[in-house]
């Protein structure tokens, strides 16, 4: 990503399972609080371990706003 100061909030963060299912999505909150970020969980179990996508947009303090998109691995 980029350098955490820069980031005024997170307009929406979207996590899926490897079969396009939606396991998470959050939007307009500040970064860097634990508690509004993905926690691992879906449903209110522990997600399996794998491969997920992630879409997140981004607006940074210049007003600017860009979209991220990858994949993370959850390991248990």
């Amino acid at each position: 990503f980029t350098d955490p100061r820069r980031i005024k909030s997170i307009k929406q963060l979207q996590i899926f399972d490897r079969w396009g299912n939606q396991v998470f999505a959050n939007k307009d909150f500040e970064p860097n609080n634990m508690q509004l970020g993905w926690d691992g969980q879906y449903r209110g179990k522990k997600a399996p371990a794998g491969v997920y996508i992630y879409s997140a947009e981004i607006e940074f303090i210049n007003g600017k706003k860009k979209l991220y998109s990858g994949d993370i691995t959850l390991v248990r």
